[in-house]
């Protein structure tokens, strides 16, 4: 379009654009809430955006306006409302998106349903079928309540009847809890009705309908900042023709067409520049680059220099703009004879070199789109020094030239000389037909296992799925499975801790298999130098190549640890000991319970704008310390409750005069030659059985996998005692999900043991659990008894009475009041009655607070009491009458 239009083209444009139609003004103060919305506006909408330079975002009500505009000049140019036209909306099952909801939807312009519609019309085989649709959302309130972001159609059709229309029309899946009824209104005869149904079906993006009670009637508003942000988020990051779908007609490269299969109903345009009004053309000088190129060619011609030219292999890129330099020679330029006819010429003779820019390649091999975010990237075909190599940027990126073209020249790129019109058209024409999705979480797709150390399984399942590349890691294979199971055999039958490293190891990708996605976590606690890291180094070698060093490190934020676990669901993640975090006491435990929390039935951090990691698939972390949880819990002065020990299941390791890991060794065997012995084994062996584990789970159907699994539980839960309360029955169900991947692995070979082995060993593991449980129910009931027990060495005063040992009664006292028997005593004299700070803390305060026995004062747990011979202080006040007797 031209940067200076003519006058009679200004004036042309107001007689056919609609008296409310948006100023320009209006749009960039709408484009301006809409960045102010967005935190990371990067990923949706350029900077700036102007009209020498659009940043053609599907979400830039400039570049919106920009199409619009340009829509109704082409059909008002085309006489097209001389057609008969009817308008359709429809609202589909399952598109309403509720508030809070800020997950990208999931196609716009090309979604199946619509795709749906466009072929039932095709189907009728009427002749110049015409079509100019959009898929667009609102907020919607109802007596200033939000009730949801509907995603809906709007069409305008020409060419089949209104019956053939709302038979189409009739095969949308229609959601039914939407008041609205599926409309089909034919299009009132004349201009003025034919654009206003036209501009309200491709119109701006951002709008807010507020009902009030159930009337029609509605209130059309912007959009708040919250609001806003939430729309942009829904939409999702697209091109400016992104929402909008046509057939007959199409937009390209900034103008608007007739399609070939479609009869003009006006003179066509003669215009080049992308405006569809013929009266800028008279204002228009020449193109001169064309006028210089006929000159040369009628100049050849009559010189006589003119010879066959050969034959082009490939066709020339459509998107190169090169300025193609006059034939003609004169005094100011002369011709060589091996000059270069810019991107679209040939050469003349076989011998000629092809210029530098030339080979110049700059185009897209396949677009990726982030599942998480919406966001577009380009994967581009760029030259290098060395040959060919491919990139990845941001659609953003493309827009600006500037920034682009030094991360280009960074990375060893040979910039093309007109990397901005490249660009341009990149962002103008049609996106390439294979797009690519691009996942940031381990998970089963089809049959195939996608997580950071590659693809299982059926490979071709994931042919358009690929994982986040910061999240791939090398995977490293030595050795045999062979040789690997027949040497590991002697070690797994001197431990049950290495059994249940093993099949820890194999249960995460056959529970996600089954789409589980509770997950729990595991922790060999006991005293150093044990074995404890040699078992969780087992774990990770069935998968590649571990040692200490390659294990997870627990020194990451607790933001990156619970997304760095979310992306490799299907997978057990062994970190090191928790002895070398950082954080110590509280801080520790806190992070730790946080993320075991996240990673178990939780989700990845959240923002305002992106919709954070899915909830991730199962997945198990693998701890080892030198102490109970129960006592580093303690430390950090929390409880250790049920939900912590499910979530985290606590598995005591024996001392090292029992052996450590190797409870099960003989009498000639040492541990520490049988730790030296598996170390050197796993330094020769390792990343060989859980491709294979993969690889028969696929072949496997989940009705099957999931057969079976309930007949391991049977039988695993004859084998153990019956769970007296619920933590201990969550408890029992993961040890029978861990003994089913084991008898599974069993019957395949995967496992160089027999089935009632495993059983055997996770049933030992599984007491011993348990009976943690029970040691630290003792210990409460001990700390009460001796809180009980020490209430009658508090002496018993009479009120008025001064004590007759001051000294003794100071630390506490007990007095009978209007309510009952008190006693008042000081903290730290329950401290010393204890000998416990901890079940001071956790079991004698919090049980008296559940009994209300316990008087708690403003903003204290204590109270202020008198009492004759004594200085008034603060007691903890606490009911003797509603103690348990």
């Amino acid at each position: 379009m031209n940067t200076h239009p003519s006058q009679v083209h200004r004036a042309q444009r107001q007689q056919i654009l609609s008296p409310n139609f948006e100023s320009i003004e209006t749009c960039r103060e709408y484009r301006r809430k809409a960045l102010a919305a967005v935190p990371a506006a990067k990923q949706f909408l350029a900077e700036k955006c102007s009209k020498e330079h659009r940043c053609n975002s599907g979400l830039c009500p400039l570049c919106i306006r920009a199409l619009r505009k340009r829509l109704v000049e082409f059909l008002h140019q085309q006489n097209l409302h001389d057609r008969k036209w009817f308008f359709v909306t429809a609202y589909i099952r399952g598109w309403t998106r509720k508030p809070g909801d800020v997950r990208p939807f999931p196609k716009l312009g090309s979604h199946p349903q619509i795709k749906a519609f466009v072929r039932r019309l095709r189907y009728l085989k009427v002749p110049n079928l015409m079509l100019i649709g959009a898929i667009e959302t609102v907020w919607r309130t109802n007596d200033n309540k939000a009730t949801g972001k509907p995603f809906h159609l709007h069409f305008m059709v020409s060419g089949p009847s209104e019956a053939q229309v709302k038979q189409a029309a009739s095969g949308f899946d229609r959601d039914d809890n939407v008041r609205t009824p599926l409309k089909v209104i034919p299009v009132e005869p004349g201009w003025e009705d034919f654009r206003d149904t036209a501009t309200y079906t491709i119109k701006q993006p951002f709008w807010k309908y507020s009902y009030h009670g159930l009337g029609p009637k509605k209130q059309r508003q912007l959009p708040n900042r919250q609001e806003l942000t939430e729309l942009i988020s829904n939409l999702g990051a697209h091109d400016v023709r992104g929402r909008f779908v046509f057939v007959g007609m199409q937009y390209k490269h900034g103008r608007f067409a007739l399609t070939p299969n479609m009869k003009s109903m006006s003179a066509k345009p003669k215009v080049e520049d992308g405006s569809n009004n013929p009266a800028d053309a008279e204002a228009r000088p020449p193109n001169v680059v064309w006028v210089n190129l006929i000159e040369g060619i009628l100049a050849t011609l009559r010189a006589g220099n003119w010879a066959p030219q050969a034959r082009l292999t490939h066709q020339p890129s459509i998107a190169s703009t090169a300025v193609v330099p006059p034939c003609t020679a004169d005094k100011h330029n002369p011709t060589e004879r091996n000059s270069d006819m810019g991107a679209q010429g040939t050469r003349s003779q076989s011998h000629q070199k092809t210029s530098p820019s030339a080979k110049r390649i700059f185009k897209v091999k396949h677009v990726e789109i982030d599942e998480a975010t919406g966001n577009y990237s380009y994967a581009l075909a760029v030259q290098k020094k060395d040959g060919v190599g491919e990139i990845v940027v941001a659609r953003s990126a493309l827009a600006k030239i500037s920034d682009l073209k030094r991360t280009l020249l960074d990375k060893g790129v040979l910039v093309p000389p007109n990397l901005g019109d490249l660009c341009a058209a990149i962002l103008d024409g049609a996106l390439p037909s294979r797009e690519i999705r691009v996942v940031k979480t381990g998970r089963w797709i089809g049959d195939a296992f996608l997580c950071p150390f590659g693809v299982f399984g059926k490979a071709s399942d994931v042919a358009n799925v690929r994982l986040d590349r910061s999240l791939v890691l090398p995977r490293k294979e030595k050795g045999s499975r062979n040789d690997f199971l027949s040497q590991i055999r002697r070690f797994l039958l001197r431990s049950d801790f290495l059994i249940l490293a093993y099949v820890a190891a194999l249960l995460p990708s056959m529970a996600s298999r089954l789409g589980r996605s509770s997950s729990f976590g595991l922790n060999f606690a006991g005293e150093s130098s044990t074995g404890k890291t040699t078992a969780l180094v087992l774990a990770h070698s069935l998968l590649t190549e571990a040692s200490e060093r390659s294990l997870f490190n627990f020194n990451s934020s607790p933001v990156h640890l619970t997304n760095r676990l979310t992306s490799f669901g299907g997978l057990a993640n062994p970190f090191g000991d928790l002895k070398a975090a950082n954080e110590k006491g509280r801080q520790a435990v806190e992070k730790l319970q946080t993320t075991i929390f996240n990673a178990a039935s939780g989700k990845g951090r959240e923002g305002p704008v992106t919709g954070g990691l899915e909830t991730p698939s199962f997945s198990i972390p693998f701890f080892s310390s030198e102490r109970p949880m129960a006592q580093l819990f303690q430390d950090g002065n929390l409880d250790y409750e049920g939900g912590d020990a499910v979530r985290l299941i606590d598995i005591p390791v024996p001392n090292r005069s029992e052996g450590g890991i190797y409870n099960r060794r003989r009498a000639q065997e040492s541990s520490a030659s049988l730790a030296a012995e598996l170390k050197s084994l796993l330094e020769r062996q390792h990343g060989t059985i859980l491709p294979a584990w993969i690889k028969h789970l696929s072949s496997i159907h989940t009705v099957g996998l999931d057969f079976s699994r309930a007949i391991s539980k049977v039988e695993f839960m004859k084998f153990i005692d019956e769970p007296t309360d619920g933590v201990h029955d969550r408890i029992a169900d993961c040890f029978c999900l861990l003994y089913a991947a084991g008898d599974l692995a069993s019957q395949t070979g995967l496992i160089p043991v027999k089935s009632v082995t495993i059983r055997r060993a996770l049933a030992r593991l599984y007491d011993a659990v348990l009976r943690q449980f029970v040691s630290a129910s003792r210990r409460d009931e001990q700390a009460w008894g001796l809180f009980q027990d020490g209430i009658e060495k508090f002496p018993l005063l009479v009120r008025g009475e001064a004590p007759a040992d001051v000294a003794k009664a100071s630390t506490g006292f007990r007095r009978i009041e209007k309510d009952g028997l008190r006693l008042y005593v000081k903290l730290e004299a329950l401290r010393t009655l204890v000998n416990d700070d901890w079940c001071v803390e956790h079991v004698i305060l919090k049980r008296l607070i559940e009994l209300d026995a316990l008087d708690e004062g403003s903003g204290a747990r204590s109270i202020h009491v008198k009492h004759k011979g004594l200085p008034r202080t603060r007691y903890l006040s606490i009911n003797l009458d509603k103690l348990d007797p």
